[in-house]
């Protein structure tokens, strides 16, 4: 199930995207840039009453903090809850993540980690 999250619902993006879940978010989209990844297939979740009474396939998120907020999410649409599937995007922009060489990988993390 892809996601397409509004500006405040940040953090819920992240947790989605920890869960494995296709998941679109920037911190400042217009109302055109939501209409047309709904158009795409994406569900809405939006804090925003106004704005899901403009997309069909929205679901109002009206909880505060982001365990309520999944739960919210996993009443409709009822998340996953295997883990084999976490981890598997990034949690900033939302890339399928790859499995990296140990020469690649090296360059990019602290010396300790290839030591342990």
């Amino acid at each position: 199930m892809p996601f397409v999250v509004d500006s405040m619902l940040g953090a819920l993006a992240k947790y989605l995207r920890i869960m494995g879940y296709d998941t679109a978010y920037q911190p400042h989209y217009t109302d055109q840039g939501i209409r047309e990844l709904v158009e795409e297939g994406r569900v809405l979740l939006t804090r925003s009453r106004e704005r899901a009474i403009q997309h069909e396939t929205t679901i109002l998120v009206d909880r505060d903090l982001v365990r309520d907020q999944l739960e919210v999410v996993d009443r409709t649409f009822g998340l996953t809850r295997d883990c084999t599937g976490y981890f598997r995007r990034c949690i900033r922009c939302n890339s399928p993540l790859e499995k990296a060489g140990d020469e690649v990988a090296r360059e990019q993390v602290p010396d300790y980690v290839f030591t342990m």
